[in-house]
């Protein structure tokens, strides 16, 4: 399964942005839906690589927000709160958002629990996932994704919500009141095709490596 661990940045200088955070997620389907687990601190549990991609792009939009994405085993049956869930993958969760707090620009890191093989101290998993599915192979596919993510603009949301909620980018330059030119470049410039491209491929990867898939 996949557990965020998420914390807000720069606590003690800002806001709490804790409960639109929650608004956000809440839209997206979870096992266990977040909550509020210590101070500015928040975790959720998924069972699909693809929503936990999405719950990533949400965090990482606000800017606001180090995201930690852990992958393993969690302990049965599931509790009624993601505070009372254990396992594995709720401590590769733990590790993966300290990590990101060191990486700044995008501060957004992955952990795979180690499931059947000798787990070193640094995140690779000795044999436990399914050859050319490595912890650090799939960490290192999710930080120039996060960077790509985390490096938009308002406008180039803006672009992207428009274009999701049309059938064609003709439609959606209309309602932006742009050209098809204008948002051809906003899009190029928030790197749509490539950044969707990289999620689809880190789904697929991370659906393989889920110990319950």
């Amino acid at each position: 399964m996949f557990v965020l661990t998420i914390d807000q940045r720069d606590s003690t200088h800002s806001e709490d942005r804790v409960p639109g955070l929650l608004s956000a997620l809440a839209e997206i389907p979870s096992a266990l839906p977040a909550e509020r687990t210590a101070g500015d601190e928040l975790q959720v549990l998924y069972d699909s690589a693809d929503a936990a991609l999405i719950a990533v792009q949400t965090v990482l939009r606000t800017g606001w927000f180090a995201v930690g994405l852990g992958v393993g085993q969690v302990e049965r049956p599931l509790p009624q709160s993601t505070r009372s869930a254990r396992g594995p993958a709720y401590l590769a969760a733990r590790e993966a958002v300290d990590r990101a707090k060191r990486r700044p620009a995008a501060p957004c890191a992955l952990v795979l629990a180690s499931a059947g093989g000798k787990d070193d101290g640094d995140g690779t998993d000795d044999g436990g996932g399914p050859e050319g599915a490595a912890a650090p192979d799939l960490d290192a596919l999710l930080w120039p994704w996060a960077l790509m993510i985390a490096k938009r603009t308002e406008k180039q949301w803006e672009a992207l919500d428009v274009v999701a909620r049309h059938s064609t980018q003709r439609e959606a330059a209309a309602s932006l009141g742009k050209s098809g030119q204008a948002l051809s470049r906003l899009l190029q410039a928030a790197y749509a095709e490539e950044a969707e491209a990289c999620r689809l491929s880190l789904s697929d990867l991370l659906g393989r490596v889920d110990p319950d898939s």
